[in-house]
């Protein structure tokens, strides 16, 4: 059984963990590697994952995808996101 490379580009060992694993991953990491810096572009497949609800990003799913779907979903912001999820367990009736 081949051993997992141990990567550390993200520098956060869940997004690392998955350069490790995923095949698709670290090509996704070096596009956007081209487009922001390098610690945000090889998280960003984790990210990726994250919001499609994955363990890893599968290609064939992606594609899948409606494209407007899936930049909507790449496109929210992580923090006025959790934001909004904290206002809604705030409010009155929840």
């Amino acid at each position: 059984m081949l051993e997992t490379p141990e990567i550390h580009l993200a520098r956060q060992p869940d997004a690392d963990a998955l350069l490790g694993r995923s095949p698709l991953a670290a090509p996704v990491g070096m596009l956007l590697d081209q487009q922001v810096p390098m610690e945000w572009a090889f998280s960003g497949p984790y990210t990726i994952a994250s919001r499609l609800g994955a363990d890893d990003p599968d290609a064939h799913e992606i594609a899948a995808r409606d494209p407007e779907e899936f930049a909507a979903l790449l496109s929210e912001n992580a923090t006025a996101k959790a934001a909004k999820a904290a206002k809604e367990r705030k409010s009155p009736g929840n």
